[in-house]
């Protein structure tokens, strides 16, 4: 079991503590396989929430058995037979969401049919370990009111920023379960960039094709690197607290991006992220808004996860006791706006350093990737591409 009651308090503490900082780990590198699985990701605005969709599917996993556990736990870099999964889990989220200076929330909630009895462990887990209430819908004669049930929920739970996360003919009488995971992030840059010194500037598309874009410009101290191998240097934004932080990761040349993509390991996201060093910069990076819509069942088959989104093959006996239970869609829908003031969002190698003598440059005028995270424990809340502002 994964009782750390009878262990002494310290002892308890740096075990759960090594706990959480194994599966914040396993997260950055499910996140990077999920984001070099997405469709276009070198052409196209890319966004999702890998927290979100790690933790759906980790109380999946709860209630999988055989196979489909196996696969589901190696897809996200787990040990299936890890007890103590779900409970640092929920652990992180609790700690994601009490960051000092922003607003976080994580939510998530089980919609069951009507008159179908799910398994007292698994709702015992998914209450426990997620803080996720269950509310039974009438699937069968009101799918539709059913999704907007849920739909609205979803609205409330991320500041209404993620609206219609449920598409029409999705749920039907056939539906057993909708599980939702929902997070929101509002949070105001620890120094915010002036308005006045915002200007439309060309943001080069590729290095042939540029729009016009709002460009915010700031001079300050700011958390600065260099990866050479990649090519590409790298910024930390801090918000309010310094608690959570936007790191911009941005090719050294305009048409870089794809070899950036191509290249990326979890590795580097840890190594890019603790060998930054304060010094004095010239920022310049757009404003943009991103809404994205992924269908993750398509995606997560190409890491390995077959048998969950497979009629007859899934075994989600740790659910319910009969029938054949599978998931038929697994909608992932993630938004951001980042201005002036700061972002909101919902969701749902070496580096080696040369000294500057002038501030160095950190012209965002190209495609670049972006990620929140929350930098006591690693996790990355949010991750992102910007191919197009405009779009």
């Amino acid at each position: 079991s994964c009782s750390v009651k009878s262990k002494p308090v310290a002892e308890a503490k740096q075990r759960s503590s090594s706990k959480m900082s194994a599966i914040s780990t396993s997260m950055v590198q499910f996140s990077v396989n999920l984001f070099q699985n997405i469709p276009n990701n070198s052409t196209s605005n890319v966004f999702f929430s890998p927290l979100s969709v790690f933790t759906a599917l980790a109380l999946t996993l709860g209630g999988a058995a055989d196979d489909t556990a196996d696969q589901i736990a190696a897809g996200l870099g787990i040990n299936t037979n890890d007890e103590c999964v779900h409970e640092s889990l929920g652990m992180l989220q609790s700690e994601v969401i009490a960051s000092d200076g922003v607003i976080v929330n994580v939510a998530n909630k089980l919609f069951t049919k009507e008159g179908k009895q799910l398994k007292q462990a698994f709702l015992d887990l998914a209450k426990t370990a997620y803080k996720s209430n269950v509310e039974a819908l009438d699937f069968a004669a009101k799918s539709d009111e059913s999704r907007q049930i849920i739909n609205k929920w979803v609205e409330a739970e991320t500041n209404d920023k993620i609206k219609d996360l449920i598409p029409e003919g999705t749920i039907d009488r056939d539906t057993i379960m909708c599980l939702v995971n929902a997070i929101y992030f509002k949070g105001s840059w620890k120094d915010m960039f002036d308005q006045k010194n915002t200007r439309k500037e060309n943001f080069f598309v590729t290095p042939e094709k540029s729009v016009e874009v709002d460009m915010m410009n700031r001079n300050g101290e700011y958390g600065f690197g260099w990866d050479g191998d990649l090519e590409v240097s790298i910024l930390e934004l801090p918000y309010n607290k310094e608690e959570i932080s936007m790191f911009l990761v941005l090719p050294s040349y305009a048409d870089g991006f794809p070899k950036l993509i191509s290249q990326l390991t979890a590795d580097f996201f840890t190594k890019a992220t603790r060998n930054l060093h304060k010094t004095e910069v010239n920022v310049a990076i757009p404003k943009f808004k991103l809404e994205e819509t992924i269908n993750l069942d398509k995606i997560l088959t190409k890491v390995g996860i077959n048998d969950l989104f497979t009629r007859g093959k899934a075994n989600l006996s740790g659910i319910v006791d009969t029938g054949d239970l599978y998931v038929s869609k697994f909608v992932h829908k993630a938004a951001i706006e980042v201005n002036e003031e700061g972002s909101e969002a919902a969701a749902a190698s070496a580096v080696t350093f040369a000294s500057f003598s002038m501030p160095p440059q950190f012209t965002a005028d190209h495609p670049f990737l972006f990620f929140i995270r929350h930098n006591k424990s690693g996790v990355i809340l949010f991750q992102g591409a910007v191919t197009n502002p405009l779009e």
